[in-house]
């Protein structure tokens, strides 16, 4: 008492006096102002209100105020910034979508990656659906697991697709009970991932494999597939019919059932040369090779062998 904030030692006196003076200069109160105070155990801040002091004639004289403690509210406010900062930081760096929705669909949050992938900011995509948004076949697919979500109270995972500005995407969703305090469900979050590359690489793979069995059954020789160890891994059509065996019959047995009995234990010996050297080449040097049928009979061949690598195999 009687003493000015310099005289206090206080280091916020500047702001202190600024406040003041603006009181006295405009003769308006200055309401809810949040200021720092210094004091021996530390630091506090303080909620003020301050409205001129004036004498019995009118004349502002000086400034009277009020201040409430509201440190430990500060504190929670600035606990919660950090945290809400951390989890910006959090969902904000990925690059899969991550949003979240009321029960009527309406979008609460939605991150940029989730912007980007429905072709609109950020700003225009929250507080609305996605009827609202993009084309409604995919709103209606999107909104169907939303609901499905909602109703089971569960999480949820499924291959989305949809017709976006970009084109058609494929996403694989998480998607999981929003929950208040109490615990009811009070919308949905979400993580999508886009997965439209490896959906696409799926479908050339496939492509690619249906075009190899295609030209291995209508291929106009016979064509065994065996492993290092000599093992039928497939045949073709016309090597069931050249030989007289069924597919099934032949997948798992040794390569060296398909030649004259006499021939089979030399044969080994060079086919595990071939694996240690292999190449493409005729077999048997010019000489006159013959293969035995499932019914005992022999018959000449012409071979060609070569090395094949199976996908995934390395």
């Amino acid at each position: 008492e009687g003493r000015t904030d310099a005289e206090l030692g206080s280091p916020y006196e500047d702001r202190y006096v600024s406040d003041d003076n603006e009181v006295m200069r405009t003769g308006q109160p200055k309401l809810g102002i949040i200021e720092p105070l210094h004091t021996a155990a530390g630091p506090r801040w303080l909620m003020t209100d301050k409205l001129p002091y004036r004498d019995e004639d009118g004349n502002i004289i000086g400034v009277v105020g009020f201040a409430l403690d509201i440190t430990e509210r500060k504190l929670a406010e600035e606990a919660l910034q950090r945290k809400q900062a951390l989890l910006t930081a959090v969902v904000e760096g990925t690059s899969d979508a991550v949003f979240a929705k009321d029960l009527d669909g309406r979008y609460q949050i939605i991150n940029t990656a989730g912007a980007l992938a429905l072709g609109r900011p950020a700003a225009e995509i929250v507080g609305h659906t996605d009827a609202e948004i993009i084309p409604l076949e995919a709103a209606w697919r999107f909104r169907q697991t939303d609901e499905e979500v909602v109703a089971s109270g569960q999480m949820r995972m499924q291959e989305e697709r949809a017709m976006l500005p970009g084109g058609t995407r494929y996403f694989l969703a998480n998607k999981a009970p929003m929950r208040d305090s109490d615990g009811r469900i009070i919308g949905i979050i979400g993580v999508s991932r886009d997965i439209t590359e490896s959906k696409l690489a799926e479908a050339a793979l496939r492509a690619s494999e249906e075009k190899f069995q295609n030209l291995f059954e209508s291929s106009p020789d016979a064509i065994i597939v065996a492993t290092r160890a000599g093992v039928i891994h497939t045949i073709n059509r016309l090597a069931e019919l050249m030989f007289g065996y069924a597919r099934a019959e032949l997948i798992g047995q040794a390569i060296e059932n398909l030649m004259p009995v006499a021939l089979r234990r030399g044969h080994v010996a060079l086919r595990e040369g071939y694996v240690r050297d292999p190449h493409v080449r005729p077999m048997g040097d010019c000489r006159n090779l013959f293969a035995r049928r499932k019914d005992g009979s022999e018959f000449p061949v012409d071979i060609a062998i070569g090395p094949f690598e199976a996908a995934g195999s390395g």
